[in-house]
């Protein structure tokens, strides 16, 4: 849903990194736990949070379009 703003992300079962929302602010930030620091799950976590934000965001403004 809108507001299920924690997650995790793996890969074939490992959990590589922990994401968990901050409310702190207008906008929502994200604490995110490495769990494997190797460079290309560094990669792959930011290429994932980046398009996963763009989701959400485009999820939102079209919840507020249609009113739900």
């Amino acid at each position: 849903g809108l507001f299920d703003m924690n997650f995790e992300l793996s890969r074939q079962g490992q959990v590589l990194a922990k994401a968990e929302a901050e409310f702190i602010s207008i906008r929502t930030r994200h604490s995110i736990e490495l769990l494997d620091r190797s460079p290309a799950t560094r990669l792959l976590t930011a290429i994932l949070m980046t398009n996963l934000m763009m989701q959400k965001g485009e999820d939102r403004k079209a919840a507020v379009a249609t009113g739900d």
